[in-house]
C-alpha cells in the first residue's frame, strides 16, 4: 500500500511538471532549465537543443492522443486531444478554450484535468526511466536487486493491477480496453516489483498507443517453475516502438531473470502477442512473528535444507503488512509482543480476505491450546520447540490445512544459538 502510495504522489507531482511545461512551450529559456529536460539525453547536445527537442517531445505526445479516424468528432476522445490543441499548441486563455468547446468552468478543469492525466501516462514510464538511471544507475540497480530475490516476494497479480490503473486515463483518450485475468492461485516470483512495473508499463503503453478502439487481453498463469504474462491485442503485428521499449526495459527484466518473445498464437490467432516468462518462487514462507530474534533465528536454523523461507516479524503491525504482502504459507505467531498481543493479530488475519485462510500456529510459553483453537489457530507449539516437532507440523501446511488446532507439546529442551535469519524489509 506504502508503495502505491508513492506511486500515486509521484505521478501526481510529475503531472505538474508536465503543465508547467506545457505552459512555457514557446518559452526555450524556461524550458532549458526545466526539470523534464531530464527525459532529453545529453549525448553532446547543448541545452538550446534540448529544450527544442524536449519541445518537439511534447508536441509528439499530444499528437499521439488524436483519435484514429472514424471516432466521432463529438466523442470524449476529441474533445481531450482538442483540449490540449487549444490550450497548449495555439495558447488560448481558459475562457477561450471553454468558448470554442461549448463548456463551462466545471466541466473545462475536469475534462483539463483528464486530459493532462492521459498525457501525463504517455510519457510517464520514460519518466521513470530516466529517474532510475539518474539516482542510481541501471547496472547498480540490477546487482542490488539480484541479490534481493530471494528476500523480495513479487505477486505478478497486484502489479498487473496498479500498473492498469496508473493506465485508465491513456485507455480512455484511446478507446481501449484492458482486461486482466491472473490466475486464482498466481504464485509469487522473486525480484524487484518495481522492476517488473517498469517492464509492464513500457510494454502496455506501446501497445495501447498503437491501439484504437479495442481490447488487449492480459492473461498471467502459473506454469511449472514460471509464471507466464501474455499481453494479446487486436493488432496484426507489433507496434513500431515496441523493439525500442523491449530494449530500454530489459535492465529491469534482466533483474528478473525472465525471457521475452512476441508473434502471433493459437489463443490469439488474428492478433499480435506478446509473452513474459518469470520464474516462480515454488518455495512456501513461514511468517515467524515474535519479538525474540533468537527464536526467529531458531526456526530459520531448525528448516534450512527443508524447504521453506523463514521471514521474522518482531510486531504486530510488521507482521500485519508482511501477512498481506507476501501471503506466506503459514505464520507461527507468539502471544507476548509489544503494544498489541498475538491475540489481536490473530483475530485481524482472519477478518482479512485473501489472508483469513493461511494456517496460523500459536507458538507461546503460556498454556492456552483452548483459546487458540476457539479464535481458529490450526495448531499450538508450547516453547521450547524441537526441530522434528516444528518440521512435522508444518509439513501438514505444504498442501493443505488443518481442520482443528492441535497441541504438539514435547518434553522442554534447551536451544543452542542459530544463525540470524533471513528477513525482509517491512513495506
Amino acid at each position: 500500500m506504502r508503495d502505491d502510495v508513492q506511486e500515486a504522489s509521484a505521478f501526481a507531482e510529475f503531472t505538474e511538471l508536465l503543465r508547467d511545461a506545457l505552459l512555457h512551450l514557446y518559452d526555450p529559456a524556461h524550458l532549458q532549465e526545466h526539470r523534464l529536460l531530464a527525459l532529453i539525453p545529453d549525448d553532446g547536445l547543448g541545452m538550446v537543443s534540448r529544450a527544442r527537442l524536449l519541445r518537439q517531445r511534447l508536441l509528439d505526445a499530444i499528437e499521439s492522443l488524436r483519435p484514429a479516424g472514424g471516432v466521432s468528432s463529438r466523442s470524449h476522445a476529441w474533445r481531450t486531444h482538442h483540449l490540449l490543441e487549444l490550450r497548449y499548441l495555439e495558447a488560448n486563455e481558459i475562457t477561450e478554450v471553454m468558448e470554442q468547446l461549448g463548456i463551462g468552468k466545471s466541466q473545462y478543469h475536469r475534462d483539463h484535468h483528464h486530459a493532462l492525466q492521459c498525457l501525463a501516462s504517455v510519457l510517464w514510464h520514460d519518466w521513470q526511466r530516466t529517474r532510475w538511471e539518474t539516482d542510481e544507475g541501471i547496472s547498480d540497480r540490477a546487482v542490488n536487486a539480484s541479490s534481493r530475490v530471494v528476500a523480495e516476494r513479487v505477486d505478478p497479480a497486484e502489479i498487473l493491477r496498479g500498473v492498469v490503473m496508473l493506465l485508465e486515463p491513456l485507455c480512455r483518450a484511446r478507446v481501449v480496453d484492458i482486461c486482466v485475468t491472473p490466475d486464482e492461485h498466481l504464485p509469487a516470483i522473486g525480484g524487484d516489483r518495481v522492476a517488473l512495473r517498469q517492464v509492464l508499463l513500457a510494454l502496455l503503453v506501446a501497445t495501447v498507443n498503437a491501439t484504437d478502439h479495442g481490447t488487449i487481453h492480459v492473461r498471467a498463469r502459473a506454469r511449472p517453475g514460471e509464471v507466464e504474462i501474455q499481453v494479446a491485442t487486436p493488432l496484426e503485428n507489433a507496434p513500431s516502438a515496441f523493439e525500442a521499449r523491449i530494449a530500454e526495459c530489459r535492465p529491469f527484466f534482466a533483474t528478473l531473470g525472465g525471457s521475452i518473445s512476441h508473434g502471433s498464437g493459437p489463443e490469439n490467432p488474428r492478433g499480435w502477442s506478446v509473452w513474459l516468462h518469470i520464474p516462480s518462487l515454488s518455495r512456501p514462507t513461514v511468517l515467524v512473528v515474535d519479538n525474540n530474534p533468537d527464536f526467529i533465528q531458531l526456526v530459520d536454523r531448525y528448516l534450512a535444507g527443508h524447504g521453506w523461507d523463514v521471514v521474522g516479524a518482531p510486531d504486530v503491525a510488521q507482521a500485519s503488512t508482511l501477512a498481506r504482502r507476501l501471503q506466506p504459507r503459514v505464520v507461527v505467531l507468539d502471544i507476548v509482543l509489544p503494544e498489541h498481543d498475538g491475540w489481536e493479530l490473530l483475530l485481524e488475519l482472519k477478518e482479512i480476505p485473501g489472508v483469513k485462510d493461511i494456517p496460523v500456529v500459536v507458538c507461546s510459553v503460556l498454556e492456552n491450546a483452548d483459546v487458540a483453537t476457539s479464535l481458529g489457530a490450526a495448531a499450538y507449539l508450547h516453547k521450547p520447540i524441537s526441530q522434528a516437532q516444528l518440521i512435522a507440523l508444518l509439513s501438514q501446511f505444504r498442501v493443505g490445512s488443518v481442520g482443528a488446532a492441535q497441541d504438539c507439546q514435547e518434553p522442554r529442551r534447551s536451544c543452542a544459538a542459530a544463525p540470524r535469519a533471513r528477513s525482509l524489509p517491512a513495506f
